[in-house]
């Protein structure tokens, strides 16, 4: 008897997951039929959004688009499937900030576009510092004042709230969602084979070990990042610091170097590497970026990858496919 009830479930379980992806996948289906720019990963659109100063579209069309893609992701997850949180979120966040800058006349509206991008992100993924990093990172720090305010206030009063919230307990660290969202979709594209030779790195922002915590200030308010890499005199990577690390130091120690302060163990990558090799050291060490070195004996500075970066370069290989 118990081995029949115990089946009946089994079957009544499985017979409403088909359904529910039938269901789901029936009306994804038609909504895309008639606006195919709200399904897949929604990349080319963000680009779009990201780069062009004044986006020709109206707003009703922004508005039809919002709507359906908040609708299509919430009967993926519905459905039993798992969108993530970062993608929706910057979609999201775009169309958001294009309807704000569009009703109100402001220019540029890829501006607004990309600052909604980190506010969204802040509230969905529950982390302020991503949402803020990640505008930063993107398009620099010159408005970071903007982008600070504004994801503050969708991150505090959104409180426990977000979109998605069935995602939120499957989340892993917000910091590395989009690699993790990503990294399938590379293995099967160009970028497993990519190495990292043929890229054009970023040149870090880095203290040398005798750098002073004052002068370390300085150079922070100019250039705002999570880590700064600690160098030598021979430009030896041997360690990172956090911009916590630094901003906790009382102002009577300002005079004391960043390398007596606790420094973290960097995560290295040389140029030898594939994209898809540093992608997963990444997602192992829970880290959104890697400093690239001449060699792992020597470890001279040459470069950073970062989380960011790498989208950017998947971005542009399906592009230009």
């Amino acid at each position: 008897m118990d081995n029949t009830k115990t089946l009946i479930q089994v079957i009544g379980s499985k017979l409403n997951t088909l359904l529910s992806v039938i269901v789901g996948g029936t009306i994804i289906g038609l909504i895309g039929f008639f606006y195919p720019q709200v399904l897949g990963i929604g990349y080319e659109i963000i680009r779009e959004i990201s780069n062009i100063s004044n986006y020709n579209i109206t707003i009703q069309t922004l508005l039809t688009l919002l709507v359906l893609k908040i609708i299509t992701t919430s009967l993926t997850i519905a459905s039993r499937g798992n969108v993530g949180l970062f993608i929706p979120s910057l979609y999201v966040g775009g169309m958001c900030g294009l309807i704000y800058a569009k009703i109100f006349g402001l220019n540029p509206e890829s501006l607004f576009a990309i600052i909604a991008m980190g506010s969204i992100l802040a509230a969905a993924s529950k982390s302020l510092l991503t949402g803020i990093a990640f505008v930063t990172e993107t398009i620099g720090s010159s408005p970071i004042m903007y982008i600070v305010l504004s994801a503050s206030i969708s991150y505090f009063i959104t409180g426990n709230y977000s979109f998605y919230e069935s995602q939120l307990n499957k989340k892993p660290s917000s910091k590395m969602e989009a690699l993790l969202e990503l990294e399938e979709i590379f293995r099967k594209s160009l970028i497993p084979n990519l190495n990292i030779s043929s890229l054009k790195l970023n040149k870090p922002i880095c203290f040398k070990a005798d750098t002073t915590i004052k002068e370390a200030l300085k150079t922070v308010r100019a250039k705002v990042y999570r880590t700064y890499p600690i160098v030598n005199n021979k430009n030896q990577i041997i360690g990172s610091i956090d911009i916590e690390s630094i901003f906790t130091v009382e102002k009577d120690k300002w005079i004391i170097p960043v390398s007596s302060l606790e420094m973290k163990k960097p995560l290295l990558a040389t140029k030898e590497q594939t994209l898809i090799e540093i992608v997963e050291r990444m997602l192992e060490a829970e880290e959104d970026h890697a400093f690239i070195v001449n060699n792992s004996e020597d470890k001279i500075m040459e470069g950073v990858i970062t989380a960011t970066d790498i989208i950017k370069i998947y971005v542009e290989k399906i592009i230009n496919v």
